[in-house]
């Protein structure tokens, strides 16, 4: 008995010790072989390192003899569950309190009316729906003043898009996008992310359209509006991996909470590992019970999920806040490249010039020049306006290198709460959004239009990688 374990054990480390060497050969893959821009097109070797990972949670789930799922090993365990049991005994009303909140930030006043459905104390909505539409500006303001910057420094390839942004990009008409963005306290978050993926979708298939047929010669391609993410793919490593544990851990404990609260049983909570990455953790509630329950119960316990990663999120922008202060005297700015062949490099000089100053350096339209930084000197032109691709960037001073580390984790805790959390409300099937609408809006008709017009969305935000 001891020796077959010690031998499935053994052969179980040993597949996922040579995953993980294929894994990291995967990261460096364009350091090898030269794949025509693989580095600018993560979803090849997303795709890559994905079909690793399922072969090799495929194998190891046969050996170990756990449950899984296309290579998601599912390990289940009853641990916590005491501790979800005590949560929700002893805070259930602060819990409900909090869902409700989280129904006016997902869904606006919308969500403030669904909440009316089954709490008839005008105080109770008046401040749910006061903090609610609060909370909700909040979170606008931080992604919109600092989001777009934390995705550039820490998810290659991708780019955050606001509501103003996509629906100002169609035509620039600007009471158009201050409609959009007052409709955002009408149906909250679920709307702000609905609005986006719909207007850069039409952006995207228009801007294809000339591409392929009416325009080709002057029509450059868009960026995609989407990208898969991966630790070690287009996410730091380890602080990747850290960073989606804490936030399916939040999200999955909190439907747990309310499920708890709802006299709904748990049947098992556990961690998902694709191959040998953690991908996060997963409460399962008696779902059959879960459906019996009443409305306001059930919608409680869908919303809890989202918006547990919504407030994670702003405690998280809190924390990054008192972290960059610290930090503050250990960081220096410097002028880099993102040219491709010097991508990320500190610039010395150009064409002999000491560089200072970004802004300053305009040079004659389409000239080749030379550029120096600290691994080389590289031949780049400069764009039709006569100036080149540069950004200035903070960095850690030497010796202070590896706070860079909790930078990235603070960061990525707080980006990637608000997109799960921001995604899970929209109208799509398995989501907890297409859920909730299901439940409170009594139309199937409206449910199953939005729910076919965000996947048809979804799918052509992803449509420019298929034409790179």
């Amino acid at each position: 008995m001891i020796n077959t374990m010690i031998k499935k054990w053994s052969l179980a480390i040993i597949v996922t010790l040579l995953s993980i060497t294929f894994f990291i050969g995967i990261l460096n893959l364009e350091s090898y072989i030269s794949l025509g821009g693989i580095e600018s097109y993560p979803p090849l070797k997303f795709g890559i390192a994905i079909g690793l990972l399922i072969i090799t949670g495929t194998i190891l789930s046969k050996i170990i003899k756990h449950e899984a799922h296309y290579g998601l090993i599912l390990i289940k365990t009853q641990a916590p569950l005491d501790f979800i049991d005590n949560v929700a005994k002893k805070i259930p009303k602060q819990l409900n309190i909090l869902s409700d909140i989280g129904m006016v930030m997902g869904f606006g006043l919308i969500g403030s009316y669904f909440v009316s459905k089954y709490e008839k104390d005008w105080k109770y909505l008046i401040m749910i729906t006061i903090v609610g539409l609060a909370l909700l500006t909040a979170i606008q303001l931080v992604m919109a003043l600092y989001g777009s910057s934390l995705i550039a420094s820490l998810i290659t390839g991708v780019e955050m898009k606001t509501t103003t942004e996509a629906i100002q990009s169609i035509d620039n008409i600007q009471l158009i996008a201050l409609v959009m963005n007052f409709m955002v306290y009408v149906w909250g978050i679920s709307f702000n992310v609905m609005i986006t993926i719909f207007g850069y979708a039409l952006m995207i298939i228009i801007n294809i359209l000339n591409l392929l047929i009416f325009n080709p010669e002057t029509t450059t391609l868009l960026d995609p509006g989407a990208t898969p993410v991966l630790p070690g793919i287009n996410l730091p490593l380890i602080e990747g991996i850290l960073a989606l544990a804490i936030i399916l851990i939040v999200h999955e404990f909190s439907h747990g909470f309310l499920a708890r609260v709802a006299k709904v049983k748990i049947e098992s909570a556990g961690i998902a590992l694709l191959g040998f990455v953690p991908v996060g953790a997963f409460v399962e509630p008696d779902e059959k019970a879960l459906e019996k329950v009443s409305n306001a119960k059930h919608t409680r316990t869908l919303i809890a999920g989202p918006v547990a990663n919504l407030y994670t999120c702003l405690i998280t922008f809190i924390i990054l806040i008192a972290f960059m202060t610290f930090a503050q005297g250990h960081m220096e700015s410097n002028i880099v490249s993102l040219d491709n062949s010097s991508y990320n490099e500190e610039i010395v000089s150009i064409n002999g010039i000491n560089i200072n100053d970004i802004e300053t350096f305009q040079f004659k339209a389409n000239t080749t020049l030379n550029m120096t930084t600290i691994t080389g000197t590289y031949l780049t032109e400069t764009n039709g306006d006569g100036y080149l691709q540069l950004a200035s960037i903070s960095q850690f001073v030497e010796g202070y290198e590896w706070l860079r580390f909790f930078y990235n984790l603070i960061g990525l805790v707080l980006i990637l709460n608000y997109l799960v959390g921001a995604i899970n409300l929209i109208a799509i099937p398995g989501l907890d959004g297409q859920r909730i609408l299901k439940i409170n809006l009594n139309n199937d008709l409206i449910v199953t239009g939005l729910t076919y017009a965000t996947i048809a969305s979804f799918v052509a935000n992803f449509l420019p990688w298929f034409f790179k």
